[in-house]
């Protein structure tokens, strides 16, 4: 059963009272492929007399919702189709005249960017409210990857966004594969060291599923931080050492490890191995941090870099039959005999509607110790 631990908590409580909560980008998306003419000329007509058209009231209904709900929104922007497919239809014409039909129209709607984009996209969140702005990538995500078949959208600055299975399960929803992973502050011990020295880096697989969609979510370590501060608050200890104290010695209890920000990776030397590569990959996409310079746990756990990949499968598999395979080897893993005291083979994520539907029905569990400080951030914040 998921619990809620006191970390992210206090992640959403200050992106809320301590960082500024704004709206980072509102995005308009507009077709032009009816714009596409063998007369270049107008071709671009036709594109600025559509996004005029379409795009008129687009700032100045944004502006009313900002004023309406006292929300800051810092950029409008319109997304529409790559100008290299209108292309196609004229060969022999100046893409410079092109743009310079996008640019007159985004000045005369008053949008901040216009943009024929391709299946990859880099933005910066600013240090702003971590979820939400996750929320806006997988969305643009699969926005992309519905358009081209797959999509790579990088984030970089961002603060914490809690749980990383909530994008994947998203683009899941949708009818996308999804994979989404995000570096953190070092609090784990690299192959070799005892010092914390890169991150846990968490790391989410979904795939798409008519009984349910299927989804992976885990931190590179043997344990996720979470989980080790809810055993903690339980005076459980581990089965076995998956961290060091502050001097350095293996150790099962969880308040130490997570004391001395040394948590172990899983699988030794590979999953520090792939802790690294998760992180570097994710600070060259977005042109971000590194966990060393996000720092120790102690510095506090912000700007990290984050990357969201979705692949549409329908646009080059059959899905039935995809599907019907799926489904056979799901059934052979059910079929093996289970060891003594477990539940058998699943899997990941099979259990995921069964977990929502109890914790609607009976709501969602959390220690008492997390359940005292939230309210005493009530009592104290009114």
């Amino acid at each position: 059963m998921s619990m809620i631990n006191t970390r992210d908590i206090m992640e959403t409580i200050n992106m809320i009272s301590g960082e500024n909560l704004d709206v980072r980008t509102v995005t308009m998306g507009i077709s032009l492929l009816d714009c596409a003419d063998p007369d270049p000329k107008r071709a671009c007509e036709k594109i600025y007399d559509k996004i005029t058209t379409r795009a008129a009231r687009l700032v100045p209904v944004v502006e009313k919702i900002s004023s309406d709900y006292g929300i800051p929104i810092i950029n409008k922007r319109i997304s529409v189709t790559p100008i290299a497919m209108l292309l196609a239809s004229a060969p022999d014409a100046d893409p410079v005249d092109y743009a310079k039909a996008l640019d007159k129209a985004a000045k005369a709607v008053g949008v901040n960017f216009i943009g024929g984009f391709g299946a990859l996209e880099v933005y910066d969140a600013h240090f702003g409210v971590g979820p939400l702005i996750a929320e806006q990538m997988t969305a643009r995500a699969i926005e992309l990857a519905k358009a081209h078949g797959i999509a790579c959208v990088a984030l970089r600055n961002n603060s914490h966004w809690l749980r990383a299975g909530r994008y994947g399960l998203t683009m899941a929803d949708a009818g996308l594969m999804g994979i989404c992973f995000t570096n953190t502050c070092m609090n784990l011990t690299a192959w070799g060291t005892l010092e914390p020295s890169t991150g846990n880096n968490p790391i989410t697989f979904a795939i798409p599923r008519e009984k349910g969609s299927l989804v992976m979510d885990m931190a590179v370590s043997q344990y996720a931080y979470g989980k080790l501060e809810i055993m903690a608050q339980e005076g459980k200890m581990l089965d076995t050492p998956c961290g060091y104290d502050a001097d350095g010695n293996p150790t099962c209890d969880p308040q130490k490890i997570c004391e001395s920000g040394r948590m172990m990776p899983m699988a030794m030397w590979k999953g520090s191995a792939l802790s690294i590569m998760l992180d570097l990959c994710a600070s060259m996409l977005s042109a971000g941090r590194t966990s060393r310079m996000i720092g120790l746990m102690s510095d506090g756990e912000k700007g990290m870099s984050q990357v969201f990949i979705a692949i549409h499968p329908a646009a080059v598999v059959d899905m039935k039959a995809v599907e019907a395979q799926m489904e056979e080897t799901i059934a052979f893993l059910h079929s093996l005999p289970p060891i003594e005291g477990s539940r058998g083979v699943h899997a990941p994520g099979e259990g995921l509607d069964r977990t929502r539907a109890k914790n609607r029905e009976n709501g969602i569990p959390v220690t008492e110790e997390t359940w005292c400080k939230i309210l005493e951030l009530g009592r104290v914040n009114g």
